[in-house]
């Protein structure tokens, strides 16, 4: 199984911190360490200090070809006093070649085909994560079009 990349953007820290490749059993529990709540609570009480509006955790492989995988786990701003883990919400962007029709006929390879959904809970959101690290292409597709 392959080695992946994974990089996570913090919304008051410029530029991207990257983690390097890490294995399969890493990702989650990195995954884990980052204070998702306490970061999107902080944009609000900082909003002053708040470097990246679009922040994310990101992890990816290169296949047997050397094309590129990419999932980004995109945190949607959660509001109110006191938010649980319950209201944790991501937009999950799944980026991968595919073969896509052309205007006249034929087939024409895409490099950078995305799918995105909005509006995932947490459960949600690592189901996806612990699919792309397996290379469940078709849950991933099947989840993120409906």
């Amino acid at each position: 199984m392959n080695n992946f990349q994974v990089s996570f953007c913090d919304p008051f820290q410029s530029g991207i911190t990257g983690y390097g490749e890490k294995s399969r059993i890493e990702v989650i529990p990195l995954y884990h360490t980052i204070p998702w709540l306490q970061l999107n609570e902080a944009i609000y009480t900082r909003h002053d200090e708040v470097v990246n509006d679009f922040w994310f955790l990101e992890v990816s492989y290169q296949d047997q070809d050397g094309l590129k995988h990419t999932l980004n786990l995109s945190p949607e701003y959660v509001t109110g006093a006191g938010p649980g883990r319950e209201d944790l919400r991501f937009t999950l962007r799944y980026i991968r070649p595919r073969m896509r029709k052309r205007l006249f006929g034929g087939e024409k390879l895409d490099k950078h085909y995305v799918t995105e959904r909005e509006d995932n809970n947490e459960e949600q959101t690592l189901n996806c994560l612990i699919a792309f690290m397996d290379q469940d292409v078709v849950f991933l597709e099947r989840y993120l079009e409906a």
